[in-house]
């Protein structure tokens, strides 16, 4: 594990047993012993659990966690740096046992219940440098492996070509990834990215804030509420994306917040062929196209499915959280 989240392991753990007065050993920090999923295991009182380790928690992450386990045994703990009052009571109202650094915990067994809010942070972790494939341009280069299956093995001038950046870019990106063991290099076999659900879970967790906000055009209203269905996608720029890319995939939903990526050059034009107005409550999003086309997807007039999937994510809303995971499974484990 990196140091940080052993930082958070240990502190949380000390926390944890101050409060409860518990009996908390750590047995293993073996990484990915059982599961990719998995950091580390503990023993409270006599039970043992699978631990999962997160830094730090959003909407997007809860959502990704709450679809994944769903799946898992109630015998994993999520423990991360802070659980604020409303993040508790969403993680509570979906089973999630998680303990943080401030002492604020859920556990949620036959013979052990506890539920602990409102601790605060009185010393917070010392932050250290942001990963580098986590920042912007990182981001960007690492989507484009993501939706181009195989794309690691070729050449780094080719991998930037497709990226859209600087080849210096792709060089740290890529030795970044070989330090955090999501890339291998094999011999004669090339390139592999590896532990790619794992690789998936931090870039859709981390685009919201770290890249999503720079490619926001602005937010709109339009006159009706069936704008879309008269966009003309062909050969326009235009990419419908999130609830509106979701509902046209797998017919779960109604489209009620609107997502639309677009090429820059094309924004003026769109706005006025369907008379939007500026709104920074609207229910019309515009963010700037910011990929080439990737090899295999099916829906030119849509973003990939990456991107649906994490604007979904994003929202924090319980059907678009489900919906997230009928487009996972539909359309992306199998490149995962």
């Amino acid at each position: 594990m990196r140091i940080k989240e052993t930082e958070i392991l240990e502190w949380a753990l000390e926390k944890f047993k101050e409060l409860t007065h518990l009996n908390v050993n750590l047995l293993t920090t073996e990484e990915r012993a059982v599961d990719g999923r998995i950091d580390a295991i503990i023993d409270i009182e006599g039970k043992t659990y699978n631990v999962e380790i997160k830094i730090a928690l959003n909407t997007t992450l809860v959502n990704l966690l709450i679809n994944q386990y769903e799946e898992m045994e109630n015998r994993l703990i999520l423990i991360t740096k802070y659980v604020n009052p409303n993040m508790a009571d969403l993680l509570k109202k979906n089973n999630i046992q998680f303990i943080d650094t401030a002492g604020n915990a859920f556990i949620n067994q036959k013979q052990l219940h506890i539920y602990i809010i409102g601790q605060k942070i009185l010393n917070e972790l010392a932050d250290k440098k942001q990963n580098k494939i986590f920042r912007p341009t990182g981001l960007k280069v690492v989507f484009t492996l993501l939706i181009n299956p195989g794309l690691e093995k070729t050449t780094y001038r080719e991998i930037a070509k497709k990226a859209d950046v600087a080849l210096g870019t792709v060089n740290w990106v890529m030795r970044d990834l070989k330090m955090r063991n999501y890339l291998i290099d094999i011999g004669d076999t090339g390139r592999n990215l590896i532990h790619k659900k794992e690789l998936l879970d931090r870039w859709v967790t981390t685009y919201p804030d770290n890249f999503r906000k720079q490619m926001l055009l602005g937010k709109y209203r339009a006159p009706s509420k069936d704008w879309w269905e008269h966009i003309d996608f062909d050969g326009k720029g235009v990419f419908m994306g999130g609830e509106l890319a979701a509902a046209q995939l797998t017919k779960y939903l109604k489209p009620q917040d609107h997502i639309i990526y677009i090429e820059g050059k094309y924004l003026n034009e769109f706005i006025q062929r369907h008379r939007l107005r500026p709104d920074p409550n609207g229910n019309i999003e515009i963010l700037k196209k910011f990929w080439k086309k990737e090899l295999k997807w099916d829906y030119d007039h849509m973003v990939p499915p990456i991107l649906i999937y994490a604007d979904l994510l994003n929202t924090g809303d319980p059907r678009n959280r489900e919906t997230a995971k009928i487009i996972y499974d539909k359309e992306i484990h199998r490149y995962i």
